[in-house]
């Protein structure tokens, strides 16, 4: 579903942004976990396994994610038990497509994974790495 929604944000906004194959997704998950978690998988969400990571309750965070000055910012969802992500070419352009979208949890990072940002289901924004 949330496919559809990315899908749909993308074609209203004109916004164009590059979907991740599965092993370059699984690339990013990896370091992720590699990086900043204890483990993943076990049933739990990401965000509840980050180590030191900082949150703060924010509605608004979602919006707040585009305003870290990332070029090339990776949009990273979790479908089921599967991560899916686009690449986007400036904060702006994710920005339109989340404001266009339903809400959903997300996670955004970049290709070297030097950080992630979450927000999640219970309007915490959560941060972690650089």
């Amino acid at each position: 579903m949330i496919c559809e929604w990315i899908r749909d944000a993308l074609a209203t906004t004109g916004t164009r942004a590059r979907p991740l194959p599965d092993d370059e997704v699984n690339r990013v998950v990896g370091r992720i976990a590699d990086r900043f978690t204890a483990s993943v998988g076990g049933g739990r969400q990401l965000w509840e396994v980050l180590r030191e990571d900082i949150a703060r309750k924010r509605s608004d965070g979602w919006s707040l994610i585009c305003d870290y000055p990332e070029p090339s910012p990776i949009l990273l969802w979790q479908d089921g038990d599967r991560f899916r992500a686009y690449e986007f070419s400036s904060p702006a352009d994710l920005r339109m497509v989340l404001a266009e979208s339903a809400g959903f949890e997300f996670y955004v990072t970049n290709q070297e994974v030097g950080f992630v940002l979450c927000h999640n289901h219970h309007d915490f924004i959560l941060g972690v790495g650089e």
